[in-house]
């Protein structure tokens, strides 16, 4: 038996090398293809689904992790721990709220000014 591959890898404009073997298509953070890797973009994309990683963990603060394409199923994952919608939506919003904040405080301190 003779294992054929078409394996191309290129190095993308964000620094991931994508390692294409025709139907499936892997991005990752490393040379060596053992780190998947890619920002607000699936890292993972075959025939059916797409999968987001950062440093080789399940992650997509955008959305759903895993997307099939085939069917309206959608996985959520933070950090590699598998989530639910409402907890990933809870989550998105506590972080948009602490930067919010934190650009608030950060502006106001450069005002300089004083009260009563």
């Amino acid at each position: 038996m003779t294992l054929r591959t078409n394996l191309v890898i290129t190095r993308e404009s964000d620094g991931t090398y994508k390692f294409n073997y025709g139907n499936l298509i892997i991005y990752c953070k490393d040379q060596g293809g053992t780190i998947k890797h890619r920002i607000n973009a699936p890292a993972v994309i075959t025939k059916s689904t797409e999968e987001y990683y950062q440093d080789n963990k399940r992650h997509n603060a955008n959305g759903p992790a895993i997307v099939s394409k085939t069917s309206e199923n959608k996985v959520y994952y933070l950090f590699d721990r598998r989530v639910t919608k409402i907890e990933h939506d809870q989550f998105v919003t506590e972080e948009k709220a602490k930067l919010f904040w934190s650009d608030f405080l950060a502006i106001n301190q450069d005002c300089n000014v004083e009260q009563n």
